[in-house]
Order: C-alpha cells, then structure tokens, then sequence
C-alpha cells in the first residue's frame, strides 16, 4: 500500500472516532472538519498527464486515485486546502502567466493552499499571517548522483 493511503486510512479512522479536536496559535481551538471528495476518474488523470506530457509522482496519483482533492484540519475558513485536479491545472496555469513558474519548471503544479487569517497578537503587536501554496515536482529519475 502506498504512504499517502496509509496516511488517509489513519486519518479516516481518527475522524471516525471523533479525534477531530485541534489548537491552533492565538486560542484558535474547535472541532476540525475533513472533506475527502470522490476519487477522480482515471480517464482524466490519464488526459492530465498526456496534456502536460509527463506523470504525476506516484504518490500524487494515488492521492488522486483516492481523492479529488480535499480540505483539511478546517475550523471556519482556515485550513489545509488540496486542490482537485481541474483546479490544480487552473492555479498552475494562472502562476506561470503571472510568472511566479519559469517556464524553465514546466514540471512543477501549484497543488493546494494553507488558508489562514491576518492575526493581531495583543500582547506583541506583532502581526502575523500564515499561507503558502504548495508546489508538486516530478524529480528526474534516477536523481542525479544517486545512480
């Protein structure tokens, strides 16, 4: 069985009994909700890859074998979201003609997002704000020097 479906029956099985209670930073604590969606259909995972005229890592495809994407760890509007396929390729697209992929890095996607809000912490000041998006890379194999 491949990691991330070891993974995915773990947590499905800590949502199943109820193991959903998280704390994030600044007193942001509550019942975390999990949306696994559908698997996707194989015939469009197929076309993805002759469109872009490479394979997904392994590891990916069989989290798109399981789910089409899937929002994570959610309390409100905040958590991990992993994009499904079709806006996966929207969100690539869209960051290479806003440059942030060089066309040098066709084989990278942006896969998903951490969404999260501005916070002020009252005691420092300080304000904070957590995001990223999330890259996907199909390493050449075998990786260079590992022969």
């Amino acid at each position: 069985m491949k990691q991330i479906a070891v993974v995915l029956d773990g947590l499905k099985q800590k949502i199943s009994h109820g193991s959903t209670f998280i704390q994030r930073s600044y007193n942001s604590i509550g019942q975390a909700t999990f949306h696994l969606p559908k698997p996707i259909r194989p015939e469009t995972l197929q076309a993805f890859q002759a469109e872009f005229e490479q394979p997904l890592p392994s590891e990916y495809q069989t989290f798109f074998e399981l789910h089409d994407g899937a929002k994570l760890f959610m309390l409100g509007d905040e958590g991990l979201v992993l994009y499904p396929l079709e806006e996966v390729i929207e969100k690539t697209i869209e960051a290479k003609g806003d440059g942030l992929i060089d066309e040098d890095y066709g084989h990278y996607w942006i896969i998903g997002e951490q969404i999260a809000k501005r916070v002020e912490h009252p005691q420092t000041q300080i304000m904070r704000y957590d995001g990223y998006r999330a890259f996907a890379e199909q390493l050449p194999r075998p990786l260079p020097g590992w022969e």
